[in-house]
């Protein structure tokens, strides 16, 4: 049985099951890249032309 976008279902679980919520990097570098100021990795200015390989 395959679900659809859009469907919904049921899953049971035959143990009860605990999720913790888990570090997320991702999240720590883009608050460090908005709030850096000047030039380099952390804010980094875009070209205004793409770059060939």
């Amino acid at each position: 049985m395959h679900a659809l976008p859009g469907q919904t279902f049921l899953l049971t679980l035959d143990q009860a099951v605990e999720i913790e919520e888990l570090d997320n990097p991702s999240e720590e570098l883009n608050q460090q890249r908005r709030q850096a100021d000047g030039e380099g990795i952390a804010n980094p200015v875009p070209r205004e032309e793409a770059v060939p390989d």
